[in-house]
């Protein structure tokens, strides 16, 4: 099994995952307008543990007398989930068992927010394993001509594209306490327990390797940040808020 975000991670991501669900439900809105026509919708939100954004989805698809059904999978239930009771499914589980919880070809739309950064395994060849498998076990389990729809940020590495990557691995698995004080100081949230962001090269890798189409990319310009950052993650760009979207296989799409 996946490690699981700590108390103070959660409170932190609970904080600010209730205005991020208004931008990301106004970003990926045109694909809700994609599938409105369609019969019976099933839609997976990944990560989506505070509930926040589905509950704008299934709000959207009600309001124009949709039937839809919507499924949050999450390691841990934020508190603010008694709200959407009874109206959301909720399955508390890792993704890395979608193919064991869910029939292949059930959902129209599976939304994956910040979150595959934090499938975090004992390496980082094996956690790039895992996202992997999660991302081949999506593909199984969507219907054709659907659509995964995943917000994340691009760390570009300097020396090869993958040194970035390794490098926040090593950083932020640190069990040494002092080290892990020092990373959290810096930013690192998820210092002590780790995360694995990915370049854009590694992402659209893990897409073609699985047959999704990338439909549509929206990539922020890069970021800034201090030269000693640049050099100390071996970072040669990093972008944030990047939306992919990636159709499950369709005739007509034009790779960008």
């Amino acid at each position: 099994m996946q490690r699981t975000i700590n108390k103070h991670q959660q409170t932190y991501y609970e904080s600010i995952d209730k205005d991020n669900s208004i931008r990301f439900f106004r970003k990926f809105q045109w694909v809700l307008q994609k599938v409105e026509n369609r019969e019976c919708l099933k839609i997976l939100d990944i990560g989506g543990g505070s509930g926040y954004f589905s509950s704008l989805v299934y709000k959207y698809f009600t309001e124009l007398d949709v039937k839809c059904e919507v499924f949050v999978i999450d390691t841990m239930r934020y508190n603010t989930w008694t709200e959407f009771s009874g109206k959301i499914t909720f399955v508390e589980d890792s993704a890395e068992n979608l193919d064991k919880i869910f029939e292949k070809g059930t959902f129209d739309i599976i939304f994956a927010k910040y979150v595959f950064h934090h499938f975090i395994k004992g390496t980082w060849v094996e956690s790039i394993k895992c996202m992997r498998s999660i991302i081949a076990q999506i593909k199984d389990i969507m219907e054709k001509d659907s659509y995964l729809c995943i917000v994340d940020q691009f760390y570009n590495g300097l020396l090869g594209d993958t040194s970035a990557s390794k490098m926040i691995y090593t950083f932020t698995t640190c069990k040494i306490s002092f080290l892990s004080k020092i990373f959290k100081r810096m930013g690192a949230q998820s210092a002590g327990v780790g995360v694995c962001f990915l370049s854009k090269r590694m992402w659209f890798n893990f897409f073609e390797l699985a047959g999704f189409y990338v439909e549509k990319l929206e990539e922020p310009l890069p970021r800034k940040m201090k030269w000693y950052k640049h050099i100390g993650l071996l970072l040669k760009t990093w972008n944030d808020g990047c939306a992919i979207v990636v159709n499950s296989g369709h005739r007509n799409i034009t790779v960008l």
